[in-house]
């Protein structure tokens, strides 16, 4: 952990400038932690520290415990020093400290971090009405009271519902069919909701039919209804043996494929197995997407194509020497895209499947999700957008401070969202190309979007996954 990242105790800390050596224990290495001085050798160590010791680590002379005064010099020294309001730290990849953007920017001294702290509008709090709510910022509180659907009714030994109406939240389309979003700004999204199931990471969502349907590292697809999400989880499928990272649908079947490298097609009406594609690669299935008859999956160096009706392979895509960890199918369905190592191909969708063009993203950008209108986000923590008629570089958009984990499109194509490893979703305005806002509510890396009607759905690293609505 770099020096400005040094925690004062258990908290997370991140100093303006980096402390002093003088001002850090010999023993344990770390800022002073109620620091005393010995009478006799002189010098300062944490007073946990100095009755663990028998010997100075500096002159080796003996530790007397009973010759141990409080050093209020180093105190106030400390108490002094300038740091961030810790509600305003997130932790990066390395496991350090940074700033996240949306959060409080107050600089305050370590001596008053608890008269700050305490009161600060953007900790983390919990609803007072029920834990399945999700943590939300302090200043965020009172709006949720007033939307909250686990109120518990006061009429409830009445026999009627035992919580408020989901009346009190304005009404919103849940149903995405084909039509455009009706969203005028100004206009945001609220989490109203977590879904908690999931005993490890989510990996994939998708939505069919008035259902959610995530996945992850348990190897277990979960089923949500939309309409009735009070409810929880209506349904589970023991997938895969391993983890599942990617799902699609095609007419009434569901399809899995992750790390146990086959591909799983499922009957959406009663949730039993139609059929499997045993070893359909020789790797892990990293991708996977569908336009019209043909399932595209990807994996190390390779794009398979698959025919649904038979179930056959038709032809495979030899890619570089790299994962191909994105597919896309653009607008017209008349070709996909993937992404591999640190370049875009082109494709066409018909019988024939053959490359039309190619081209780079900046070198050194790992390249982990794509849009088929194009966009694509990467491992610089920015996301580049291109033409998909002359495939020039348009512009990037930056706000996150992590690697852009995945990629979605509102159907009129205004809106775009963008999930990090920074625990962050940015939400996009497409036609002036601004940003419009950041939604900070996982405790872990995002790594899967998926918008249905008014509903932004979130998959995480913390298991969880959360509802998005649009006000």
């Amino acid at each position: 952990m770099s020096q400005d990242n040094l925690n004062v105790g258990d908290i997370p800390t991140k100093f303006v400038e980096t402390p002093s050596p003088h001002l850090k224990c010999p023993i344990c290495g770390g800022i002073y932690k109620d620091p005393v001085i010995n009478i006799k050798c002189g010098h300062t160590f944490c007073r946990v520290c100095v009755f663990a010791t028998t010997h100075c680590p500096v002159d080796d002379s003996h530790c007397d415990t009973s010759q141990v005064v409080v050093n209020r010099l180093v105190v106030g020294q400390i108490e002094d020093l300038l740091i961030y309001c810790r509600h305003s730290l997130i932790k990066n990849k390395d496991g350090a400290w940074d700033l996240a953007t949306d959060s409080c920017q107050q600089i305050i001294s370590i001596g008053k971090r608890h008269e700050h702290e305490d009161m600060c509008l953007f900790a983390l709090v919990r609803c007072p009405y029920s834990e399945k709510c999700a943590q939300m910022r302090k200043k965020d509180l009172e709006q949720h009271k007033k939307f909250c659907n686990q109120v518990e009714c006061k009429y409830v030994h009445k026999g009627l519902s035992s919580y408020r109406s989901s009346s009190a939240i304005p009404q919103r389309s849940s149903s995405p069919g084909r039509n455009y979003e009706k969203w005028e700004m100004p206009f945001q999204f609220k989490c109203i909701g977590t879904l908690r199931g999931h005993k490890d990471v989510v990996w994939a969502m998708i939505t069919r039919k008035g259902h959610l349907y995530s996945a992850g590292a348990d190897g277990i697809i979960k089923i949500w209804s939309l309409e009735q999400l009070a409810k929880g989880c209506v349904g589970n499928i023991a997938a895969h043996n391993g983890v599942i990272h990617c799902l699609a649908t095609w007419g009434n079947t569901l399809i899995s494929a992750g790390a146990d490298k086959s591909i799983n097609i499922w009957d959406l009406d009663t949730c039993q197995k139609k059929s499997t594609i045993a070893s359909a690669h020789e790797n892990i299935i990293c991708s996977m997407t569908v336009c019209d008859n043909w399932l595209f999956t990807s994996s190390f160096g390779i794009v398979k194509v698959w025919d649904l009706k038979t179930m056959q392979l038709k032809t495979s895509l030899q890619s570089e020497n790299h994962w191909v960890r994105a597919l896309a199918v653009g607008r017209g369905k008349a070709t996909f895209s993937k992404m591999l190592g640190r370049g875009v191909e082109k494709s066409n969708c018909h019988a024939t499947v053959s490359q039309v063009s190619s081209f780079q993203v900046d070198i050194g950008q790992a390249v982990f999700d794509l849009m088929g209108n194009l966009a694509d986000g990467n491992y610089e923590q920015n996301i580049q957008v291109f033409s998909t008629e002359t495939h020039e570089f348009v512009m990037n958009f930056c706000g996150h401070i992590g690697t852009v984990t995945t990629l979605v499109i509102s159907p009129s194509g205004q809106f775009l969202f963008s999930a990090s490893h920074d625990s962050t979703i940015q939400m996009w305005g497409l036609e002036k190309m601004l940003p419009i806002q950041n939604l900070s509510r996982h405790q872990g890396s995002v790594n899967t979007l998926t918008l249905h009607g008014d509903f932004l759905l979130s998959g995480s690293e913390d298991h969880e996954v959360k509802v998005g609505a649009q006000f």
